[in-house]
């Protein structure tokens, strides 16, 4: 017997028991096994059931509350998982194919779970959390294991869930729960269901949330522990049903969707305290509403003691939440209180806003108290105001205004909202009547006086200097130093005289060290002098500019000016400009997860909030996040009721790259309402309309687009073949394509690269819709796309189904090398940067039985891209095995010339020892253009 086999059969029959435990939900035996499993697999050095035993030990200590553990074991994971030489520590003779298949298999489980444990004793509101979820999907993405990108889309839900902004958490509930899974084992609809119920219960829309409930329990059964998913989701139906008034509908219910109720499967306590958590509380409610509060009380007084004790603060909040309402519900105020302040004290240091929002809707009134702690007032059932009999006059809140939040109502009813620039609508957030502080009629005289039409630079100069020359000492008011840091700040830029507000601003901190809006403001203030002095770097002229003034002031580092955001936004967290701000920072200094968290705060506090909404959305698309990006701009448009013109023109784009073409002309034609001054948002509606067959109104803004251009280029044919594609009119078709046919993809110069490439595409699709398969200037255009390197992957797949399927096919990834003549530069399907190039690695994925199938393909592929000269094969790599399909190319990739590549392959190396980061199948941005610098912001967007 090998010693692979010795190694299966020690620990093939204890996985199969811990497998047999986690089904019936005894995590905490599950976990002990899984130690003892990583014990022996280290003793024996085999690190394949090593690492399976961590993810079984992490998994479990999840239901188990020990989040040390299982940041410990994650921790331990990832590490072995990223450092081959870490994983031979453990086991020299590293069996490499078994490990790298463990790798796309574990590594994105992994980085879940770090970040569940996290969240566990931290929750889920913190700040670096939301980094988290975009590194969950860059995970996810470079193991290539997708299905797990709903795990962290989960965790998304959490994260807003806590950060009070139930909208979006709701998005991406709903994304859950309507996603179908990718494998059969990773179903999460149950989840993203139960989670929605869970949302549509706080807001009081219990008969929604029944719904829900009912799906996630018939769903249940397909989750990878249908056991512990149906209790999770059959308590949660049951609270709904008690809340309504029906709990004996339960049984009956459950059954209807084959999910019968019985709690004696239930493990014991000790074995899965979450499950035995979510049955308690919903045991709470049932007791609560039959009036026994005493009993109810003290099940949650237990919880509470034992999470607080361990510091579970993801749960804790619930509990004590929930103790607090049932308190009230008793009448016990003083005790209430008692219970409450920990409570505002914890999710204010966790910044874990929806507890303090539903907290503050209970206190208030806004709500009637019940054993789940609303945030808005129950449509329907006993606690609904239809049933008790309260009219909306009666009631403390208008049910419009209930759903506000009481950190948004302070906010909101502040004013504080708007962009930054200086007019009158823009302030910094002052707590006071501006009027009545010392300085604050000279500070609204000045303001005035910038307002007003006609100013000269002098004018302005003369404002801001007199602004400066108020001593920082004398200023008594933090207001008033706030709003003079802000309006100078303003003009700074203008005048180019930034250094100069950084040391008015500096001196103004040391009198207000812990004011959040001056300590937000010097930051500001810090950042700007800081980029301008490092922007100029060593161009500046050699006479004297305005900044000279300030040249000898020191400027402090960055991780000085990140801790000032970070400072004053705990000191003053219901501000959504000084979030926007902070976000810029983090944003210039690479930490795109803090930035996040920043806009989606900032977004959360104020819905019409044009500034912190586009970077929002801007972040979310440049991570392939774009169902996201629309639904932030959606929000905004739509709740926040924000009539901008270009948050509708990028919530067009986006809805465009997601082919949701009805609601692109929407958002297109909303944002030309409101202004929008653009030539592109002609040539992106009419697309859409002929996406839509709407030809009489693509041939409107066809026209206008047409206005402001001198030739048609390739943007206008194309638009004009599709028309006379759709009006059958194949003649005029082929007069286009020939049009460009004759055009040097070089010479294109009103589109992006990307542009080019879509453009051609569709042109290509609107051919192979009017012509015959053997029209000439149909097989013209395909060959251009050869050339160009742009071919559909759908060409490859039509030309494959000529081939009857076969099995046993290999997916292989070749690379051949394709030399070029001197005359190159000025081929028509010569891209720019390809200019220079002797030749190019051309990338191709592949289908057939044998390398050398492989290699025919490929080439043969290959001589239509350049018939002139012939190309070598120089890599031919194996990907996966056992594929039954239609034999043939499947997909064209990037193209790359450089002289490293030229020294690999002149090696003989193959692609798995190139450079790991090259994309060889490159998915373009679904747009017309890229950021590229330099870009005219009247050719396609986006220049932001």
């Amino acid at each position: 017997m090998n010693g692979k086999d010795a190694a299966q059969d020690l620990f093939e029959p204890l996985f199969e028991r811990l497998f047999q435990l986690n089904d019936k939900g005894y995590k905490r035996s599950a976990f002990r096994l899984a130690e003892e499993i990583r014990r022996r697999a280290r003793e024996e050095k085999n690190i394949i059931p090593y690492l399976y035993a961590n993810f079984h030990s992490m998994n479990c200590a999840q239901a188990l509350f020990d989040h040390r553990t299982g940041r410990d074991r994650a921790v331990e994971t990832i590490a072995l998982l990223e450092s081959e030489e870490k994983a031979r520590e453990i086991q020299p003779d590293l069996p490499i194919d078994e490990y790298e298949g463990v790798i796309h298999w574990l590594t994105a489980c992994a980085y879940d779970n770090l970040a569940k444990h996290h969240a566990i004793c931290e929750g889920y509101g913190r700040e670096e959390l939301q980094g988290l979820i975009q590194e969950g999907y860059d995970v996810c993405r470079r193991t290539g294991k997708l299905q797990c990108l709903t795990c962290f889309r989960e965790y998304a839900v959490n994260v807003y869930e806590a950060a009070g902004d139930l909208d979006l958490a709701m998005h991406f509930a709903r994304s859950v729960y309507r996603e179908l899974p990718l494998v059969e084992e990773n179903d999460r609809r149950s989840v993203g269901a139960l989670q929605y119920s869970r949302h549509l219960t706080m807001l009081g829309r219990l008969e929604e949330a029944r719904e829900m409930a009912e799906a996630a329990v018939g769903l249940a059964k397909y989750y990878h522990t249908p056991l512990e998913q149906r209790v999770f989701a059959q308590c949660q139906l049951g609270e709904i049903l008690t809340l309504l008034g029906r709990r004996q509908e339960l049984e009956e219910r459950c059954a209807v969707v084959g999910e019968p109720v019985d709690w004696t499967l239930l493990p014991p306590r000790e074995e899965n305290p979450e499950l035995w958590l979510r049955r308690d509380l919903f045991e709470a409610t049932e007791l609560a509403c039959a009036g026994r509060l005493a009993d109810a009380l003290e099940i949650l007084r237990r919880w509470d003691e034992w999470l607080m004790s361990r510091e579970v603060w993801s749960e804790w909040f619930e509990v004590r939440l929930r103790r607090v309402a049932l308190t009230m519900l008793a009448k016990d105020a003083a005790s209430a209180e008692s219970l409450a302040r920990p409570l505002r004290q914890e999710a204010r240091r966790r910044k874990a806003w929806l507890y303090l929002t539903r907290l503050a809707a209970m206190e208030r009134g806004d709500v009637p108290l019940s054993p789940v702690a609303f945030l808005k007032p129950p449509e329907s059932g006993p606690l609904s105001r239809a049933a008790s009999g309260e009219s909306q006059a009666e009631s403390p809140q208008a049910a419009g205004e209930a759903q506000a939040v009481s950190v948004e109502d302070v906010v909101r009813r502040s004013g504080h909202h708007g962009e930054d620039v200086v007019d009158g609508k823009s302030q910094p957030e002052p707590s006071a009547d501006t009027a009545k502080t010392a300085l604050g009629k000279q500070l609204d005289e000045w303001l005035e006086r910038l307002l007003q039409e006609g100013l000269e630079p002098d004018d302005v100069a003369q404002v801001f200097e007199k602004m400066l020359a108020v001593d920082p000492a004398s200023v008594e008011d933090p207001d008033d130093g706030a709003r003079l840091i802000y309006l100078a700040g303003q003009l700074s830029e203008m005048l180019d005289r930034q250094l100069e507000v950084w040391d008015w601003a500096r001196r103004l901190l040391t009198r207000f060290p812990e004011n959040g809006d001056v300590l937000n403001l010097v930051a500001t203030a810090a950042l700007a002098a800081w980029s301008a002095v490092h922007e100029a770097g060593e161009e500046e002229s050699s006479e004297s500019s305005p900044r000279e003034a300030g040249r000898n002031v020191s400027l402090p580092n960055l991780e000085q000016i990140g801790a000032w955001f970070r400072k004053s936004l705990d000191l003053s967290p219901e501000y959504p400009r000084h979030y926007t701000r902070a976000a810029q920072f983090f944003r210039m200094t690479g930490d795109i997860g803090m930035a996040e968290w920043c806009l989606a705060r900032s977004f959360t506090l104020n819905r019409n909030n044009p500034q912190a909404v586009l970077g929002l959305a801007q972040i979310y698309s440049d991570a392939d996040r774009e169902q996201d990006a629309l639904a932030v701009l959606d929000l905004c448009l739509r709740d926040g009721k924000c009539e901008d013109a270009e948050v509708a023109w990028e919530a067009g784009l986006v809805a465009f790259r997601l082919g949701r073409y009805p609601e692109a002309l929407t958002y297109l034609n909303q944002s030309e309402q409101w202004g929008w001054n653009s030539p592109w948002l002609y040539f992106y509606r009419a697309w859409t309309h002929l996406n839509l067959k709407q030809v009489e109104d693509a041939q409107k803004d066809i026209d206008r687009f047409m206005a402001t251009r001198d030739a048609p280029g390739l943007a206008g044919h194309v638009l004009y073949a599709w028309v006379a594609q759709l009006l059958e009119l194949p003649d005029q078709v082929r007069d286009h394509i020939k049009a460009v046919l004759q055009m040097r993809i070089q010479d294109i110069n009103d589109l992006s690269e990307t542009g080019i490439e879509k453009n051609l595409q569709q042109l290509y699709e609107v051919a192979r819709q009017a012509l015959p398969p053997e029209d000439e200037v149909l097989i013209g255009l395909q060959d251009r796309l050869f050339q160009a390197g742009i071919v559909p992957d759908h060409v490859f797949e039509a030309d494959r189904r000529n081939r009857p399927k076969v099995s046993d096919l290999n997916y292989y990834v070749c690379v051949c090398r394709q030399p070029l003549e001197e005359t190159w530069s000025k081929h028509p399907a010569c891209w720019p940067h390809q200019a220079s190039w002797p030749a190019y690695f051309a990338f191709w994925g592949v289908l057939a039985r044998n390398s050398e199938e492989a290699e025919h393909y490929v080439l043969q592929a290959q001589s239509r891209c350049y018939p002139d000269l012939s190309a070598e094969l120089v890599s031919t790599t194996v990907e996966e095995g056992g594929f039954f399909d239609h034999p043939g190319v499947v997909w064209q990739g990037a193209r790359r010339y450089d002289e490293d590549l030229e020294a690999i392959y002149s090696l003989g190396l193959d692609a798995n020892e190139t450079d790991e980061s090259m994309d060889l199948d490159e998915d373009f941005d679904d747009d017309f253009d890229e950021d590229d610098e330099g870009f005219d912001p009247n050719i396609p967007p986006e220049d932001r």
